[in-house]
C-alpha cells in the first residue's frame, strides 16, 4: 500500500522518497486509465459512463503539465 503526506491546500504535498515529476506520472497513468475506461463505456453505450469525461481528462493532464511551484487559477463556474 503506498502512503501519501498530504499537505495543508495550496501547499506541495509529496511521497517521502519521490520526485514530484513522480507523482505526475501516477496522476498522467492514472487520468489515462480512467479516460479509457469512459471511451469503453461510451463505445458500449452504457447510461452512466464511468470513468474520466475527455473534459475533466484534459483538465487532470493540464495539472500534469504544471511546474513544481505553478498554481492553477480556475474560473467560477
Amino acid at each position: 500500500m503506498r502512503r501519501w503526506k498530504w499537505a495543508r491546500p495550496g501547499t506541495r504535498c509529496r511521497r517521502p522518497g519521490h520526485h514530484p515529476d513522480e507523482a505526475r506520472a501516477l496522476l498522467r497513468e492514472w487520468a489515462n486509465g480512467q479516460h479509457r475506461l469512459h471511451r469503453g463505456d461510451v463505445e458500449r453505450a452504457a447510461d452512466n459512463p464511468l470513468g474520466l469525461s475527455p473534459d475533466r481528462h484534459a483538465e487532470v493532464i493540464a495539472l500534469t503539465e504544471l511546474g513544481d511551484n505553478e498554481t492553477v487559477r480556475t474560473a467560477a463556474r
